[in-house]
């Protein structure tokens, strides 16, 4: 999000929040949900609206059956994606129905804040949402960390196809996808963000 603010009842640094990307349910496009820290908490904080999460007017919590790992969740279609903490699984959610849909083992996910961005925070996966549908980027633990792109099915969460680069994730400040190109940024510490590389899935170039 572009967008900066204070949210006070956060007492974080490292949070996330969001948007549903494509909602199904007119109801739930302006509604927002924040993610407190990125290792200990199982409990999401739902909003009306962006103005409501700034004057903490909160209308409801979301008790996950795990903690989540990192900040890289994604919203879409109604549905939470992310990595229970502490697994190399990854998750997804009905936010609407308040129930596990489905969740699949990764061997090749980092579990254990090895393979992550370079601020750490459990940041071993991120997923993404582009023309293409849902992505998930990650450090591959069997391969020294060599950052991944897997193009996952909305449902099953299987892989559909993945492609492995040469640029290691712990080097990368943040990536996304737009039209299947990955986009990945410098380090996070840097006063100036840039690209540093990108990887298109549609010609293999890098």
């Amino acid at each position: 999000m572009s967008m900066v603010f204070q949210y006070s009842p956060a007492r974080s640094l490292h949070s996330s929040w969001m948007k549903d990307s494509q909602p199904t349910n007119l109801s739930y496009a302006d509604r927002v949900w924040f993610f407190k820290g990125y290792s200990t908490e199982n409990v999401i904080a739902e909003f009306e609206t962006i103005e409501d999460m700034k004057r903490g007017i909160q209308s409801a919590s979301i008790t996950l059956p795990y903690r989540w790992a990192g900040t890289g969740h994604v919203v879409h279609r109604g549905s939470l994606y992310f990595q229970p903490h502490g697994t190399q699984k990854i998750a997804k959610y009905d936010i609407q129905k308040m129930k596990l849909m489905a969740e699949i083992h990764l061997k090749d996910v980092d579990s254990g804040n090895r393979c992550t961005y370079g601020w750490g925070g459990y940041a071993s996966t991120d997923f993404a949402v582009d023309e293409y549908g849902l992505w998930l980027v990650y450090g591959n633990v069997t391969a020294n960390c060599n950052l991944v792109i897997a193009k996952i099915n909305l449902d099953t969460l299987n892989v559909e196809k993945s492609w492995e680069t040469t640029i290691n994730y712990r080097i990368v400040g943040n990536t996304f996808m737009k039209c299947g190109v990955l986009y990945a940024t410098k380090s996070y510490s840097e006063t100036f963000i840039y690209i540093r590389y990108t990887y298109d899935t549609n010609t293999g170039k890098q």
